[in-house]
């Protein structure tokens, strides 16, 4: 015959006196242990159980009873739960101090996360990436960082940056059209096809690009992200943007600096492997 651990409700054998579970001693074989009558079969239970050794019910809960039971009331087979209740033992069986004890293992995991994020990014100790930004250097980083918006950009490497990729569109453009001037005297068609695709490939890399390097320079600046909305607005909201772009570096928070710490993160990993 099986019975019900009193802790945790699982069940255990007959003469078991500990439960495999959970490690609680079964007051049932103590002569002289106080009793109760369960909630739900009215049997006699030692006034410490959680459960009811004889039908499993959870004494936490309200049972129902159309007519009282008297304690003489032969032992009634378990009823099976509702879902409710499975879930609730699923989550809460075994003892309160271990649940207590995972809650806090995990506040100290997240808490070492946010201590080893802030050792990847860094501060902010200088005005820009580049040490010496310029028309190269600047450049250089604006096509490194071209779809991250994880870190922050200088003002001196944006306009720089900014500057360089004029430069950059136009020698594209001078290339694109001597390329397509000689592909329309062997194959007009595809020459056609071809300029269409690159032009339309540039200019949604220009995009991108100069969308993440506003939001970099409005990190460095401290400005809401969501002025970033401005781009959408023709002309005027473009305007604004980069007059908000010529702000200086404001550094109230590390939450973003230079380094970008998903990277940052790859590279020692990657270290770590060598």
């Amino acid at each position: 015959m099986d019975y019900y651990c009193q802790r945790c409700g699982r069940i255990i054998g007959e003469a078991e006196r500990v439960c495999p579970a959970c490690g609680v001693s079964q007051d049932r074989f103590k002569d002289d242990e106080e009793q109760k009558a369960c909630k739900k079969c009215q049997q006699e239970i030692p006034v410490n159980s959680n459960y009811c050794y004889h039908c499993g019910a959870d004494q936490a809960q309200y049972y129902y009873q159309s007519e009282p039971l008297k304690k003489e009331t032969p032992q009634v087979e378990k009823e099976e739960q509702p879902d409710q209740d499975n879930i609730f033992k699923q989550i809460f069986e075994g003892d309160y101090d271990d649940l207590n004890a995972s809650y806090q293992r995990i506040l100290k995991a997240e808490e070492e996360q946010r201590s080893e994020l802030q050792k990847l990014k860094g501060k902010v100790t200088r005005a820009n990436e580049n040490e010496k930004p310029g028309l190269i250097p600047s450049t250089k980083l604006y096509l490194k960082d071209w779809f991250n918006i994880n870190k922050r950009m200088g003002r001196a490497d944006f306009w720089w940056s900014f500057v360089g990729m004029i430069g950059l569109t136009f020698i594209f453009s001078l290339v694109l059209s001597v390329v397509v001037t000689g592909l329309r005297s062997v194959e007009p068609n595809f020459a056609n096809f071809f300029l269409n695709f690159m032009v339309r490939v540039f200019i949604g890399f220009i995009l991108i690009a100069n969308m993440s390097a506003l939001i970099r320079r409005f990190r460095d600046a401290e400005i809401p992200v969501i002025a970033i909305v401005m781009v959408f607005i023709p002309v005027v909201g473009e305007i604004a943007a980069y007059i908000l772009a010529t702000k200086k570096q404001v550094v109230t928070n590390n939450d973003y600096t230079f380094i970008d710490p998903v990277r940052e993160a790859k590279k020692r990993r990657k270290a770590r492997k060598k």
